[in-house]
């Protein structure tokens, strides 16, 4: 189906990308670690919304959120960082994702030049994330960096109304619960947010 790509790629692109690569669906809840036992697939987005994390030295740090939206790339930089790093994808709605292995890949580069071009760029798009993400944990304020986590997941669930757990925003941004908790009686104070028992506006 000609939505699971970019507009600009061609027929005979998607031919030869249907012709080689496989379809995978994933439930809510499901996660694609980057491993040794994978490293040699390329997993792209095509609906749905995942959660994106760096793995490294036995702890996770929460990224930013994908969507299915352009036949993003999930896999960022994973195949030329360091075995002691690793991206996983937490899905946190039931999604779909094109598997292509780096054979494949490679072979199609020779071909196609746009989609040589579409992978550089989300190699590009991707490492800039990171670095953004690095940059904003060493610079802002835990109150910043929580106002602008429920922000990004607000953009990324299209709702100003949001589900939320204290566990989870801890853990995303490795502080306790009671940092966070305090966070966020602070940000209502500032009239940023309106807290319920489970759920967060953002005014």
């Amino acid at each position: 189906m000609r939505f699971h790509f970019p507009t600009l790629f061609t027929d005979d692109l998607i031919q030869e990308l249907t012709s080689i690569g496989y379809y995978q669906s994933y439930a809510l809840g499901e996660t694609i670690t980057i491993d040794n036992s994978n490293e040699h697939l390329n997993y792209f987005m095509i609906n749905g919304l995942a959660k994106i994390y760096l793995e490294r030295n036995n702890q996770k740090l929460f990224l930013s959120y994908q969507n299915g939206a352009d036949f993003n790339l999930l896999n960022l930089i994973s195949s030329t960082t360091n075995q002691t790093e690793r991206f996983s994808f937490t899905f946190i709605k039931r999604s779909h994702v094109f598997i292509l292995s780096n054979k494949h890949l490679f072979n199609i580069f020779l071909n196609h030049s746009i989609f040589k071009k579409h992978i550089y760029d989300s190699y590009q798009k991707n490492y800039h994330l990171i670095i953004n993400t690095l940059r904003n944990s060493l610079k802002m304020s835990l109150l910043d960096r929580l106002y602008h986590y429920l922000k990004i997941k607000s953009y990324y669930l299209n709702t100003s109304k949001m589900p939320y757990s204290i566990q989870e925003i801890a853990d995303d941004l490795q502080f306790s619960r009671k940092s966070i908790s305090k966070k966020l009686m602070t940000l209502q104070s500032q009239q940023k947010i309106i807290r319920k028992i489970d759920i967060i506006i953002i005014l």
